[in-house]
Formats: C-alpha cells, structure tokens, sequence
C-alpha cells in the first residue's frame, strides 16, 4: 500500500525496472555467442596479453554489482528511443565485422552495445555508476596492438638517446639498437603495451574507488601512462647495459620477462603509495536513500514493452549474420599462376629461400623469384576467395618477414606511381638479416573489390564491400628484392618489374 503522498510506496514495487535492466542486459550475452567465446580464447591463451581478462571481468562484476545494489530500489526505467537506434547500429557493425572477421573490432562493439543497453534504459545521468564497469571490460579488447608500433618508435628513439648520453658506444637503426657486444631489437614484445594495458587499467580502478572526477581522473590516468613508459624505458635501458657489462652473456638478455615485471611493479606500487599518502579519497559509491518508486500500472507495461523493443534490437545484427552466413554459397578458389616470362624477367625459381614472409595461407598461393641475369626478385601471392577465423587475409599474426632470420629496420608508405594505369601505393618495409648487413626490401599491398589498398583498415572496408556484392576474395601481394650497391638504380629496375608482373596476376 501507498506509505505517504509524495508517491513512493515498498520497495518490492520499485524491483521491477532493477531487474528488467539486468535482463536486457543479460539477454545480449547469448545472442553474441560467438563474441563470447572469442574471448575465452583470448583470455586463456598462453602468449595472450589480456590474460587477465577473467580477474577483470570478476572486478567488473562486482562494481557493476555494488552500483546496482546501492541504487535499485531507485531505479527508473527512462526510454530512450535513440538509444535503440544505438543499439541497432552497433549490432550492424558487429555483424559487418564479422564478416570479415574482425574479432577485435566484434569485442570492443559487444561491449559498447552493453553500454547502450544502459543507455537506452536510464539515460545519460542516471546510467553514468554502471557505464565504468562495462566500458573497463575494453582494456582487455586486443583493439589497443594499434598503439604498438608508436610505443616501439618512442622506445627505441629515447633508449638511443639515454645510451649516447651515459656514455655508451651505439647506434640506432630504426628499432636495432647496435653496441659493439650486440645487437638489440626494440621488438613489438618490448614496445610496453602490456605493461600500459595493465597500468592503465589499475590507475583506472583506483581512480574510480578514490571517487575521482573526471578531470581527475583523465589526469591521473595519463601520468600512470607516461610512468610506465618511463618504466619501460628502464627496463630496455637496463637490458642493453647489461648485455654490455656481461659482454652479452646474462640469461636476462635473452630473457627478461621477469625484470619488465619487477620494473612495472616498483613503479606502480609508488605511484599508488604516493596516491594514497597525498591525494585525498571519497566516496567511491554513493548511497542513494529513499523507499522506491511507484509505478503506475501503465508504466510497468511501457517498461515490458520497452524491454521487448531493447531486446529485438540487440537481436539485429546477429539474426542477419546467421540468415547470411546460412545462405551465402562458398566460394571455389580462384587459382592463380606465376608466368614463365615476363618481359626480360624469367621465372627461375618456384619457391622462396632467402626471404617469405610469415602469413597466414590462402585458398591459392603461389611464390617464386624471377631473374634479368643482373637482379632478382622474389614475389609471394596468397589468394584468399573464402576465409575464416584464424586463417584471415589482414590479421595481426601477419608479418612480411621472418623474425627469426630478419629485423625490421623501418616500415612506411611508398607511392610508386602509376602502374598500368593505376596508382600504386605500398607498404614499404627495410629488413636487415641477423648477424648480417644484408638488406632488404619488401613491397605489400592488397587487391580487393577491384581495387588497390595498403592500409589495413581500407582494405577490410573493400573486402566487406566486396563481400556484400558476393565478391568476398581478396589478394596479399608482395614484392622483395635485396638491396644492390646503387639503391636507387635497384629500386628503379624494380619498379619496373611490376607493370608486367601485375597484368598476370591481376583480375
């Protein structure tokens, strides 16, 4: 019965909204199966970065948790309706990326979808305690690889810096740092990722647990970043001297996993003890007090229907990826053969020896190394006219080298021109052989939709587009050949290779 006039009765009859919010939320997780499993298999790999995902999650929970408690017997259900369109967008690009298997990009839309579901039932304002949980869950998305390379850069560049000035004989050729005991790579392993992954996510928690506000907490966020790239600069510091001290014979130059670890931790425990000491706390969650709601007997039906609306909107994307995947025809593999001339080039070689790059194969591949009497080339062509996970044309288990037998000197773009009519722009890539001055160079670009494309991202757009029309294949080229005593003669003579090179193996 109704206690007083201001229109708030049991709290029995305030659960409802509480609970229909737990339910639209929880109605997702079976519908995104497949996103599901893709991060069991993440979060259980040995080699993972994000194998902390199954602690976070249960973190995340119990904040998400806490939040509700302290709010459910408050909580409205508020429409809204933009939120829906939110929802049915997110879902689309969920199943646009699935099909062209962007398991990253499915994981960090599956989380922002949870967030709109929010969203969609209590607003902006009242939705912000439960936003936190959900959104940190993005922390273990591996969306963040895509920092890699600029941490690699910001590595190598500054360790060159800190060796010259403590007096150490070096030189730094792109991510080789070269002492005359050895040769050390700033490799993607050691850019710091995972330690920025880890840090970040535990100056998050704290912030959010000191009751910080936003400003704050973007502040203290940011100098957490900037220490544990500090801390990284150290740890790849102390590696190299190291390797010059022992004359490159400690263990922790080949391994030292551990010493990135204790470095991190010693930093990140300061940085947290100094936050403790001298940055005051409140309240990380705020009781809200009351006896509830009422709900008039229409509203609790607007909210059903609400609830009905939320859910077929989250049904969208992956009622569409299974109608289309169920009734797309498989593709037969579209084989592809390298000429036994082209032009003054003869085909010398059907497989590659002394440079192939580490790709995942397509339904048709093909490889060799051509011949003018003075230069060589090698080519590599993997068509892919189907593909599937773990086995994808553009992955982040791609490289265009070896990295047992090669080190990357530099990676950027190329615009070679026009080729047979067409623009030509590559990713251009410099390897250096261990233990060796030999050089070489790697040209790779993609053909997909009838198109050209070397960015990664592009040529996903084209292979979706294509896909969408029923024309799913995509092609990875490449072009390499080593560096003469004339680099500038032998990329002309390169060059001219590719018009003739590309009327065979072009469609």
């Amino acid at each position: 019965m109704v206690s007083n006039s201001s229109g708030v009765m049991n709290s029995r009859t305030a659960v409802p909204p509480a609970i229909l919010l737990i339910a639209g939320l929880l109605l997702a997780f079976p519908l995104y199966y497949p996103t599901l499993d893709s991060f069991f298999n993440i979060w259980t790999a040995s080699d993972s970065d994000q194998s902390h995902g199954f602690l976070l999650f249960a973190v995340c929970l119990y904040i998400f948790y806490e939040e509700w408690k302290a709010r459910k017997d408050r909580l409205s259900i508020k429409p809204r309706y933009l939120g829906l369109i939110g929802i049915i967008v997110l879902s689309l690009l969920w199943m646009m990326s699935g099909l062209v298997y962007v398991e990253s990009l499915q994981q960090a839309l599956f989380i922002a979808i949870l967030a709109m579901i929010i969203f969609s039932f209590l607003g902006l304002k009242d939705g912000t305690p439960f936003y936190f949980p959900v959104l940190l869950l993005l922390s273990v998305v591996p969306v963040w690889k895509v920092l890699a390379p600029h941490l690699q850069t910001g590595t190598a560049v500054t360790v060159g810096y800190m060796l010259q000035a403590s007096g150490i004989t070096s030189v730094r050729e792109g991510y080789l740092l070269i002492i005359p005991e050895g040769t050390f790579e700033v490799a993607e392993f050691c850019s710091g990722l995972r330690y920025q992954i880890v840090g970040i996510t535990i100056s998050l928690l704290y912030a959010r647990q000191s009751g910080f506000y936003l400003k704050e907490t973007i502040a203290y966020v940011a100098f957490a970043s900037l220490l544990v790239f500090v801390a990284n600069l150290m740890r790849v510091y102390s590696v190299v001297v190291i390797g010059h001290i022992t004359n490159m014979e400690s263990e922790i130059v080949h391994d030292h996993n551990m010493l990135g670890w204790t470095v991190f931790g010693v930093f990140i425990l300061l940085y947290l003890w100094g936050s403790q000491r001298y940055i005051p706390i409140r309240s990380a969650i705020e009781q809200v007090g009351g006896d509830g709601i009422k709900l008039a007997d229409g509203t609790k039906r607007r909210n059903l229907r609400f609830t009905a609306l939320v859910f077929f909107a989250t049904l969208t994307g992956p009622a569409l990826a299974f109608f289309y995947m169920s009734g797309g025809a498989e593709t037969d593999s579209s084989r592809v053969e390298l000429p036994g001339k082209i032009a003054d080039w003869k085909l010398v070689e059907n497989r590659l020896t002394s440079w192939k790059p580490d790709w995942l194969q397509g339904n048709s591949v093909v490889e060799g190394r051509y011949s003018d009497g003075a230069h060589r080339v090698d080519v590599y062509l993997s068509r892919f006219s189907s593909q599937e996970q773990g086995r994808e044309a553009i992955s982040v288990l791609n490289e265009v080298y070896d990295s047992d037998v090669w080190s990357r000197i530099y990676r950027r773009v190329t615009d070679l021109g026009q080729v047979n009519g067409r623009n030509l722009i590559v990713e251009e890539t410099r390897l250096k052989a261990a233990g060796s001055d030999r050089g070489r160079i790697v040209w790779r670009w993609y053909n997909a939709a009838g198109k050209r494309e070397q960015k990664n991202i592009k040529a996903k757009l084209l292979n979706l587009l294509g896909t969408l029309k029923g024309n799913p294949e995509i092609d990875v080229n490449m072009v390499s050949y080593d560096l003469g005593a004339d680099e500038d003669k032998t990329r002309i003579r390169m060059v001219g290779f590719l018009p003739g090179y590309l009327v065979a193996v072009e469609k």
